[in-house]
């Protein structure tokens, strides 16, 4: 795959966000950016358009629903995958309700989370091939 898949990680826990990011980088073919709260992600997605969005649920500023409704509003066709450790039925519904592409529970097994990122780039449409 010589394209990079763009992905934008939002999350304000630092190892994770460093554990994550370090595990993508290692699969190669990823371009990673993060963000520590909401406001910072909608500002970096606003400057590039990502293929990706993993967030957390609850985040300084502003959360996760309201980050997904931000980014819906720039970019419809972006995926989102939502994770959380507070996770109910309720969250999960109401998260791919409003355009959530996924929904991940903390804790997870970080294979886990690389196997769902890889799996949801190779079900994409190759929309974004000439780079905007």
């Amino acid at each position: 795959m010589a394209e990079k898949f763009e992905i934008l990680l939002v999350d304000d826990d630092e190892v994770l966000l460093r554990v994550m990011r370090e595990a993508l980088e290692g699969e190669g073919g990823y371009v990673i950016d993060i963000a520590r709260d909401g406001r910072d992600a909608v500002g970096k997605f606003k400057e590039k358009r990502h293929d990706l969005v993993v967030t957390d649920l609850r985040l300084p500023g502003i959360d996760g629903m309201e980050l997904l409704k931000e980014i819906r509003g720039v970019d419809r066709d972006t995926v989102l995958i939502m994770i959380t450790a507070y996770g109910t039925l309720n969250v999960a519904i109401e998260a791919l309700e409003k355009g959530a592409y996924d929904f991940m529970e903390k804790p997870f097994k970080i294979d886990d989370f690389v196997a769902l990122i890889r799996n949801t780039r190779d079900r994409l449409p190759r929309k974004r091939q000439q780079g905007g």
